[in-house]
């Protein structure tokens, strides 16, 4: 999730007390700078960005539409880069993420999968994107009746935007024969990419506050979870689960499947990636 650099040390320590509670070992950070208009709008090159930040000790690389610090979480990382940026007098966002690391036995033994995809494909007119009037937070509401005129890939399986995935006409029939729960409707006029939706939902996601920092329960407005970090898997209430390959749900836009649904998605896509497991509970 996006912070902000204040209560640093406070936080290394709460992170440190967090690992230790649960399986995970250590945690990545990644810190992220983007341009105010995206994709690409950077007030200066963004070589002349990374080379400034590499003169002050911060090793950092473009990736897609951003520039990424990434390695073990550091408590200094975010403000060293912030003062950085900030120095320079560059209109640019600085956001932090901090992910725990899981096994291989972490995802094996778990019945659904939150997987992501690394293709990517920015369509600008698209942003699932909102924020919450209450409690500030970001969300992400997939909605399967957008369209576009065209796609500009031929990809078998993209991302829109890093937001939700949609797959080409010849891939959906084949997830339709061989897996369950999908729901795929139209995405382009042309008719070639589809939204990858599905039937059924697993609901929210159910919180462990041990495994998280920052928690302060559900936000009255937009009834989603509100948290700084969240260390532990994704968990769900087992009784929501229709034993479908492919679920919907409200926290992960869509992007939940089963063991099988994960083998057979990488089969057809080789930039299909785990995220993070899904626990059922109850």
């Amino acid at each position: 999730m996006g912070t902000h650099p204040r209560g640093l040390s406070s936080w290394h320590t709460l992170i440190l007390d967090a690992l230790k509670k649960g399986p995970q070992v250590h945690v990545i950070e990644c810190v992220s700078i983007t341009g105010p208009v995206i994709p690409d709008q950077f007030p200066v090159p963004r070589q002349e960005i990374i080379r400034v930040l590499r003169a002050e000790g911060l090793d950092s690389t473009s990736s897609g539409f951003e520039i990424v610090l990434r390695g073990e979480y550091d408590s200094e990382r975010l403000s060293h880069v912030t003062a950085v940026v900030k120095e320079n007098g560059w209109d640019l966002a600085v956001e932090q993420t901090v992910v725990p690391v899981f096994s291989d036995d972490d995802f094996s033994n778990a019945e659904l999968l939150s997987i992501t995809l690394s293709t990517t494909v920015w369509i600008d007119e698209i942003d699932f994107h909102w924020v919450c009037a209450e409690c500030g937070k970001k969300r992400l509401i997939h909605d399967l009746s957008a369209s576009v005129s065209r796609v500009p890939s031929d990809l078998p399986m993209a991302s829109v935007n890093g937001q939700f995935l949609i797959v080409r006409h010849d891939i959906r029939k084949e997830i339709e024969r061989r897996l369950s729960g999908g729901k795929f409707c139209p995405f382009d006029e042309q008719g070639k990419y589809f939204h990858f939706g599905a039937t059924s939902s697993v609901g929210q996601i159910a919180i462990n506050p041990d495994e998280t920092i920052g928690y302060e329960g559900d936000c009255k407005k937009c009834g989603f979870p509100v948290f700084r970090v969240l260390f532990g898997p994704y968990r769900h209430l087992r009784k929501h689960w229709d034993g479908q390959d492919i679920v919907n749900s409200a926290w992960l836009a869509d992007n939940v499947v089963s063991q099988t649904g994960y083998q057979v998605l990488r089969s057809m896509s080789s930039g299909i990636e785990l995220f993070r497991p899904v626990v059922l509970e109850g």
